[in-house]
């Protein structure tokens, strides 16, 4: 059985390798996917709220190569934000560690008492 991150590489080659089928495969897709795609459309409107563009999105995911910039998952991944005013755009997380991060109010001393108390106990 082949990982996902095994997956998400095979997908990016064959589209590579397939860009007129790619191409006419994405617009099927958006023709029998319109409410999906106004969802996604409204998405990057609140995005754009948190300080993000497509192209920063983009440049992001190139640069963690589609992967969590924390556990490195390859997943559908959340794009976080300082939580300041205005935000500030930080990096691509998955929703796990995007939610473990703000539940923790972003504070790098709980984080470490969190991994510190962790490690406590898994040493035991």
């Amino acid at each position: 059985m082949r990982t996902q991150r095994e997956n998400s590489e095979r997908t990016a080659k064959w589209r590579k390798e397939n860009p007129e089928k790619n191409k006419a495969s994405r617009h099927a897709w958006y023709l029998a996917n319109k409410e999906v795609q106004k969802r996604l459309s409204d998405a990057w409107r609140r995005l754009t709220k948190y300080g993000w563009t497509e192209e920063r999105y983009n440049e992001k995911l190139l640069e963690q190569k589609q992967a969590c910039a924390i556990c490195g998952m390859v997943v559908v991944l959340c794009a976080d934000h300082k939580h300041v005013v205005p935000p500030l755009p930080r990096g691509l997380l998955c929703h796990r560690c995007n939610v473990g991060i703000g539940k923790l109010q972003d504070d790098p001393a709980l984080l470490r008492k969190a991994a510190e108390y962790i490690e406590k106990y898994n040493s035991e």
